[in-house]
């Protein structure tokens, strides 16, 4: 059953649909409509997302969405990435992950770059 997103989880999704232009205009009007579906398992913070009924289709194809394809390091060292994917036009769900251990939660806008911060 769908949920709205949790505040970090929606900070998070507005994060890596900002921008400028009708692209990611319609990025973020498919977010802010959205509601999390399911986690992608035990643990993960990867997640579906439900896409909400009669929102325009982003026209980029099926696969990454482009501009979300981030890295990330944590404020305890953990390290990373995330993307959204696309399906059929709508941002279905986002990808989290990470190098070595496990992550104990999704990173802060202020821990995500464009490039890998590797230590």
């Amino acid at each position: 059953m769908s949920r709205d997103f949790t505040a970090e989880e929606q900070i998070l999704l507005r994060f890596l649909t900002a921008g400028e232009g009708p692209i990611a205009t319609l990025a973020r009007v498919q977010v802010d409509a959205a509601k999390f579906l399911d986690y992608w398992g035990l643990g993960d913070q990867s997640f579906e997302i439900e896409p909400a009924q009669g929102v325009p289709p982003l026209p980029t194809g099926d696969g990454i969405y482009e501009p979300s394809d981030k890295y990330f390091t944590l404020a305890s060292d953990e390290q990373g990435g995330l993307m959204l994917w696309v399906k059929s036009g709508l941002i279905t769900s986002l990808e989290v992950y990470w190098y070595g251990d496990q992550i104990p939660r999704l990173p802060l806008p202020d821990e995500v770059a464009d490039t890998p911060n590797l230590r």
